[in-house]
């Protein structure tokens, strides 16, 4: 995770699913938890960038590696995800 947070701005709101995080440890935090559940393969399509902003268009596929309970995302913070 370290490689794609480098990239990021120290600050910045990345919204998903309702969600804000608005840190590198957020972000990471989230992704570690999502990725012990799912793998995930990105592919991408279009990528456009300026000093500014950033827009990609991408093709995400998930498969779940092991079950992933209501329970066990409200106990880490993600129950809105369900």
């Amino acid at each position: 995770y370290d490689g794609v947070l480098s990239h990021f701005a120290d600050a910045f709101d990345l919204s998903f699913a309702g969600y804000h995080f608005r840190t590198k440890e957020e972000v990471r935090r989230f992704y570690q938890f999502f990725h012990e559940h799912v793998d995930e393969a990105i592919d991408l399509k279009a990528f456009v960038g300026n000093a500014e902003m950033v827009a990609i268009e991408v093709v995400v596929r998930l498969t779940g590696k092991k079950e992933l309970t209501p329970s066990a995302l409200e106990k880490a913070g993600y129950g809105r995800l369900v």
